[in-house]
């Protein structure tokens, strides 16, 4: 995982660009507010230009309604992203980007139909991610499978452990998902996550048979190989070990997950 000050350096510039969408649009919004009045279980729109000036919008111009909404979401939401960022300078432990969620979650639903929020939540982002199709790697009929608790199949006990751990902490993976590096052949690393304030995907690798001389010089050069494409260990990249004496290290993995994985989600 990527330290915390680079971490915080990210979030700033990613709230910095929010804010400059913000203040672009902020200008060219027309002048009023909109208020909505509900008669009947009908809503109906107004634009408010000053205290004695008050329009009605029509269906026709439901767009008017839309932008005026929108003008009173960026509003508050300007408000808020200035106030996080100082928080990211100094005082990054109170920095929560459900405040910046919570702008739109707050909104009254008959506002909520007039306009989408300026991205989409944390939560949305995982699933989505979560939910885009891929091909994993199949099984061979002699190869043994075990279920995880997701009720996935994975091909050894050791990734089964791994598996359900990553679920105990309520992290969303995918299972040997394609990763493309190169122009030639995509590796399937075993388990992939992501992280959704970097948009970047993190990738564990579980080497099961490291007192198998072969299988140790494949492990090291697939470790480089990810190493050439700047996915580094400690940082993307996360591994966990063993051979037939010296069985996986639970204990590690375990505070590998909330060093660098929990605090990720």
């Amino acid at each position: 995982m990527i330290d915390i000050s680079t971490a915080i350096k990210e979030e700033f510039k990613k709230l910095d660009t929010l804010l400059l969408s913000i203040n672009v649009n902020m200008k060219i919004f027309p002048e009023g507010k909109l208020k909505i009045k509900k008669v009947n279980n009908k809503f109906y729109y107004y634009h408010i230009l000053d205290d004695s000036t008050v329009k009605f919008i029509p269906k026709k111009d439901i767009e008017l309604a839309k932008v005026l909404c929108k003008k009173s979401y960026y509003e508050k939401l300007k408000k808020i992203i200035n106030k996080q960022m100082n928080y990211l300078k100094y005082f990054p432990f109170r920095y929560n980007y459900k405040n910046i969620e919570n702008v739109y979650n707050n909104l009254a639903p008959e506002r909520k139909a007039l306009i989408n929020p300026i991205e989409p939540s944390l939560e949305q982002f995982i699933m989505e991610w979560k939910n885009k199709y891929f091909t994993p790697l199949s099984f061979r009929k002699e190869e043994k499978q075990f279920i995880t608790n997701n009720k996935e199949l994975v091909r050894s006990k050791s990734e089964k452990i791994l598996a359900d751990l990553f679920s105990s902490y309520n992290l969303i993976y995918k299972y040997e998902c394609p990763l493309f590096l190169d122009k030639y052949d995509p590796i399937y690393p075993d388990f992939t996550f992501i992280c959704p304030y970097t948009k970047r995907e993190i990738y564990w690798e579980h080497f099961g048979m490291m007192d198998n001389p072969e299988y140790a010089i494949k492990a090291i050069e697939k470790i480089r190989y990810y190493a050439k494409h700047e996915i580094l260990l400690g940082d993307r990249l996360f591994v966990s070990f063993e051979t037939i004496k010296k069985p996986l290290d639970v204990d590690t993995v375990k505070k590998t997950i909330k060093r660098f994985l929990v605090c990720s989600h």
